[in-house]
């Protein structure tokens, strides 16, 4: 929203799976399944990448604890608000309705957020046993599509100063607009601890708006 949602934070838990290929190259895949909040809205959210090392083709690579690696990903991320406009609030007491009108339903409105986002990034980290740390650099470029669902009625006055509902007054699916984010560089470092097969990280990353994030995962190798 413009002003902002008011939250410092937002929880967004999410399952990250990566699977070892050959020549230092690996896929990885995020995903969120789509959860709803009654009265609230809905969330959901998958994400695909490919990581390959290139450290490995450097004469050095045996001698120094490093690893510098290429990464290319796509996220989606999908969510709906409800929202809640019906004609028996704001003011619309005295409306006069055109009978045609009540075949509308103004019960399932909400706003969907589907944003969309690609990063290629340049990333390096250390290769010790039980603690690393990572950063990286790279470009993001970010999209957002706005849709309203349902019906919405928008009354007018007729001369007698009254409000009036007519067909043409009721808009269902209003269009969406896009919105072009943020497309620039972006860094990030970040901590990593290995304790046998459990991984905990924490990293930060500035871009237009900066991120905190943290996770706990499992390595297999």
């Amino acid at each position: 929203m413009p002003s902002g949602a008011g939250l410092n934070f937002f929880p967004l838990p999410m399952a990250q799976i990566g699977l070892g290929l050959f020549k230092g190259t690996e896929i990885i895949g995020r995903y969120l399944p789509t959860v709803s909040m009654s009265g609230i809205g809905s969330i959901g959210l998958w994400g695909v990448g490919i990581k390959h090392s290139l450290f490995q083709y450097l004469p050095a690579q045996k001698l120094i604890p490093i690893d510098i690696s290429i990464l290319g990903g796509y996220t989606k991320l999908s969510s709906s608000a409800d929202i809640n406009f019906p004609l028996s609030e704001g003011g619309y007491s005295g409306l006069i309705s055109d009978k045609t009108t009540q075949t509308f339903n103004y019960s399932g409105q909400s706003m969907n957020l589907n944003t969309s986002a690609f990063t290629a990034s340049l990333l390096i980290s250390t290769t010790f046993p039980i603690i690393n740390i990572y950063g990286g650099v790279g470009y993001s470029n970010t999209e957002t599509q706005m849709l309203l669902k349902g019906d919405y009625a928008f009354p007018t006055v007729n001369s007698s100063g009254q409000l009036v509902l007519t067909n043409s007054n009721v808009v269902q699916n209003p269009s969406g607009i896009t919105i072009k984010n943020n497309s620039g560089i972006r860094y990030s470092i970040g901590l990593r601890l290995k304790m046998a097969i459990i991984t905990i990280h924490a990293d930060y990353t500035k871009d237009l708006y900066s991120v905190v994030a943290a996770g706990i995962g499992f390595s297999f190798r």
